[in-house]
This record gives structure tokens, sequence and C-alpha cells, in this order.
């Protein structure tokens, strides 16, 4: 299994915690290099080097559901939304993933 975070998110200096956007919102560093990342999944998925792309994206609101929904249509074959109210910070970005990466055991990670 290939799985490819597509959390298409920035760092919100205000808060020092992660705000997250959609594709055809403003685009941003972040945004490119996690849209570059499902893409290079999906490639792989293509070429049979990898049997899905299972998109996670980190948040709440209509925000996060849309990321999810942006990446399924890309092509991801499933996306986990892991639903917190809560700022983001980078420390619990990586517990988040690493309890996702734990739990499905992806053979490859591909992170934006």
């Amino acid at each position: 299994m290939c799985e490819a975070r597509y959390g298409l998110q920035r760092e919100d200096p205000g808060e020092g915690g992660w705000i997250g956007r959609g594709i055809g919102q403003r685009q941003d560093v972040h945004e490119l290099f996690d849209q570059i990342a499902v893409e290079e999944a999906l490639r792989l998925n293509e070429q049979g080097k990898a049997t899905e792309v299972l998109a996670v994206s980190i948040g709440a609101g209509p925000g996060r559901r849309n990321t999810s929904r942006s990446a399924r249509a890309m092509g991801a074959d499933r996306a986990i939304l892991v639903k917190t109210d809560a700022t983001v910070e980078r420390l619990a970005v990586a517990k988040i993933l690493k309890g996702v990466v734990e739990q499905k055991k992806p053979d490859l990670v591909i992170f934006g």
C-alpha cells in the first residue's frame, strides 16, 4: 500500500498551529508539495508499484472535508479525516500521523 498524506496545511504564525486550505483556494508552498505528493502516489499506483492511495487530512470543519474530497477527486482510493477542533501543533500532527501509519501499516508513506 502506498499512502500519501494530503493535509494541505500551512503554518498560522499568529497561533503557532496549522490551518488548512483546499485545492482551488489560495495556493502556498505547503499546499503545492501536498498536491505533488498525491500526484506521485497516484503515479506509483498507475505503474503497479502501489496497490492503494490513502490520503490523510487532519482538522475539522468543511475545509478538511473539502481537502479529503479533493484528494479523492484527484484519484486517491480512500481518504481519512482525523477530526479535531483544537489548533493542531506540529508535534500533534506528527503523533497523529504516527498513529495512522502504525494502524494502517503502509509500505510507503509520502509526505507533502
